[in-house]
């Protein structure tokens, strides 16, 4: 990877795609058939998820880079800023509500390098792979992440954090066994209902943020509108946050995760 300088990185996105996309033919297969439910007719199903492929193995790649530089890995890109004003919500503590949607491991670093002395934690489930849950841990950590997990062992940690002004980040776009269920997409999903649950215990706002990709190097990162969850049911407010997701992969298809099986209820 050193030897590759980060303006040719997608070089190596490239070299991976070609690599790894011809034998994951069984899943591009179902992915397939859960897009041709959910999108509308008059889009490229196929071509959707190869770009969506694309965006993975460059955000891997990304990966890579952002741990051997760590937060000057932000001098070698440009970010254009949208909704930038909704950060200041959240500032002295609250909810970053992610997705897996362009590159998603780039969220939590912004936000850590915007709301300092305040710190960003980083809640995330172990990975099956333990090499990529260590790299993937490591680049947080490098970032300015603080690393903590979904066990009951971290949630005392987690509600201090949150009592001392801390931004607490979830990425909550997948299926959750445990979740609630809501409307994704016009299908039903589990969600994941932990942003719901903490907003509410601590009164304090949520908001959907992502980092959409422009082409190699060029980002834009949004933020959403905030949202107060606690003032709804826990269903709705779940659904709020979905809903939200949900238009952010609307407007460009492309770069979510469509790998991952989203609907494990009809």
């Amino acid at each position: 990877m050193r030897l590759v300088p980060f303006k040719k990185g997608y070089l190596l996105g490239d070299f991976f795609f070609n690599i790894l996309w011809p034998l994951l033919k069984n899943e591009r297969h179902r992915a397939l058939k859960r897009m041709k439910k959910v999108l509308d007719e008059d889009l490229d199903c196929e071509e959707v998820l190869k770009k969506s492929f694309k965006n993975l193995t460059y955000t891997m790649v990304e990966v890579f880079y952002m741990n051997l530089y760590g937060t000057d890995f932000f001098n070698l890109v440009t970010i254009e800023k949208k909704g930038f004003e909704n950060l200041k919500f959240v500032k002295k503590g609250g909810l970053l509500i992610a997705a897996h949607y362009g590159n998603w491991e780039m969220v939590g670093g912004l936000f850590a390098r915007h709301i300092k002395p305040q710190r960003l934690i980083a809640i995330g489930r172990a990975q099956n792979n333990s090499v990529l849950n260590d790299l993937a841990l490591k680049m947080r950590a490098s970032l300015g992440m603080i690393n903590l997990t979904r066990h009951w062992r971290d949630l005392a940690k987690i509600s201090k954090e949150m009592k001392n002004g801390s931004i607490v980040g979830l990425v909550s776009d997948q299926h959750s066994a445990k979740g609630v269920v809501v409307d994704f997409m016009g299908r039903k999903a589990k969600a994941f209902s932990g942003p719901f649950r903490l907003s509410s215990k601590f009164g304090c706002f949520s908001v959907v943020s992502i980092v959409r990709r422009l082409s190699w190097g060029n980002f834009e990162w949004v933020i959403e509108k905030p949202l107060k969850l606690g003032e709804f049911q826990e269903t709705e407010g779940v659904q709020k946050y979905s809903n939200s997701i949900v238009q952010i992969i609307k407007k460009d298809p492309t770069q979510w995760l469509w790998l991952h099986n989203r609907w494990k209820v009809d």
